[in-house]
């Protein structure tokens, strides 16, 4: 049965739920037009399935530390004259 929740709730369960992360409404409507989350309006509110919301968000956000880690690995082995510091010494 999927979590459907208005996109204020989204954000403060994810807030929630994720003590890493925080997000705030524009990224939770920015990745709720994502085709992978299903969403409805119905009224004057859109209600979104959490469960595919969080999914999509984590997924972006994992992606964009991994990059930054490799960007500073890079600038790191640049300084050192292409060779990977030694933390053995």
């Amino acid at each position: 049965m999927p979590r459907l929740r208005c996109l204020r709730d989204c954000v403060t369960e994810f807030n929630k739920n994720n003590r890493k992360y925080k997000i705030d409404k524009a990224t939770g409507s920015h990745y709720m037009n994502s085709a992978q989350v299903t969403r409805y309006f119905h009224g004057n509110t859109w209600f979104i399935n959490y469960d595919e919301l969080e999914k999509v968000i984590l997924r972006h956000l994992k992606a964009v530390k991994k990059k930054k880690e490799k960007k500073i690995q890079l600038n790191i082995e640049k300084r050192s004259g292409g060779h990977p510091p030694s933390d053995l010494f």
